[in-house]
Formats: C-alpha cells, structure tokens, sequence
C-alpha cells in the first residue's frame, strides 16, 4: 500500500485533556502535510482547526460526548449542534453504553438518530467501546446503528485504559454491518502491523494520534 493510499484510511486523533491551541495548530499542518482522511479532535477546537485546515483535503471530526456518553442527551444534541455550527465535516458520537447494557435500546437509538439529524448529512461514527462489550452486546449496537441512519460503528475512544480495537471485533462488526455501515478502527493503533491487520480485517477507516510513526514505518518498509 502506497502512503497516499494509507493516510486516506487515517482520522488523526488529537483528544487528550491538556491539548493546546498551539498543539491543534501543529497537529493540523501535519495531517494537510501526511494527507490523511480528517482530523478527530475535541468539539472545542472545530473552529479553530477549520481555519488551519481550510483549502485542504484534510476534514474536521468532532467527537460528540467524549469519551464517556453518559452526558444527558440534550446536551450530546447541543454539542452536535456547537460542532456543525463552528465548521466540523463529520462526527464520532459516544454511545451511551450504560443505556446499551442496560436495555435502553430505543432510547440509544433515538438518541443517535436525533445526533444524525442534527448533523444535517455530515458523516456520523458512532463509538461503543467493543472492550466493554460482549459479542452479543456489539451486534446488538451495530443493529441500533444501523437502524439510526448513522454511517459507522466506531471500536473505541481510546480513552479510560479501555482496551480498543481487535481483528476479532472489525470482523465481526464487519459482518453485521453487511455494507449498511462503514467500521472505524481505534484504540490501539500504535504501528503498521496493527494497522493493516485492521484494514485487512474490514475497516474503513483508522482512528489514531501515532499517525506520523506509522507513515514512517510504510515509508521505511
């Protein structure tokens, strides 16, 4: 795979909680500089980053109630509505997992439907933290995904020590999207070996902040 191809698979992942405006600022020139598919960051920073990412190729990901999903839905809606009014292209939303185990599955639908709407045709991943979960319960997400109108099942934050992506889990999030919906892949995704076993096991796309030692890596090799 040529590094051109790869980067396209890449949403480059700036989330941590110290980040500073200077930090999105380098972090931007460097995904327009590597090409990859987007840049995934806090709804905090969507303005700021469109402005150093605009005339690019590179789109701006908000990350919607991160990274726990536990915030009311009212505000998950409001965060939504913040990203696309500040300029973001795409949206990866964290589940309310608690609801999920719990049963409440026509409240996590109705909440992730209400999040599509808002975002007005822009791209929609939606994060259930596959560690969390069994194979059952990750069917049972993908499903109320599916049945959302959202545009991927998303493996993992990557945050809270919560283990991330597997092969077993894109496989099987492959599968049960049957082409409905797309499959992010983060968490984890620290070197090229992990990557493309990802990308060889079905997923559309990578979620990681390791994506310069990675290009590195498929440049070396």
């Amino acid at each position: 795979m040529k590094a051109s191809e790869l980067a396209r698979y890449i949403d480059h992942s700036i989330l941590h909680t110290d980040c500073t405006s200077k930090e999105i600022e380098n972090f931007c020139k460097e995904a327009i500089s590597l090409g990859t598919y987007a840049v995934a960051l806090n709804s905090y920073w969507v303005e700021e980053a469109a402005k150093h990412l605009k005339g690019s190729n590179v789109l701006v990901d908000a990350a919607i109630g991160y990274p726990l999903g536990q915030v009311n839905k009212n505000g998950k809606i409001a965060e939504a509505k913040y990203a696309v009014a500040s300029g973001c292209d795409e949206l990866d939303v964290v589940m309310n997992v608690g609801a999920l185990k719990s049963g409440y599955y026509d409240f996590v639908k109705e909440e992730i439907m209400e999040i599509v709407k808002v975002a007005e045709g822009r791209v929609v991943k939606v994060i259930i933290e596959s560690g969390l979960l069994n194979d059952d319960e990750k069917i049972k997400a993908t499903n109320l995904i599916i049945e959302s109108g959202a545009d991927f099942v998303k493996t993992s934050s990557g945050m809270n020590n919560i283990s991330g992506a597997t092969v077993h889990d894109v496989e099987l999030l492959k599968r049960t999207a049957a082409g409905k919906i797309k499959v992010k892949a983060s968490g984890g995704m620290t070197n090229l070996k992990i990557v493309l076993s990802m990308i060889e096991a079905g997923a559309d796309r990578i979620g990681t902040k390791f994506t310069q030692n990675i290009m590195a890596e498929l440049t070396e090799n």
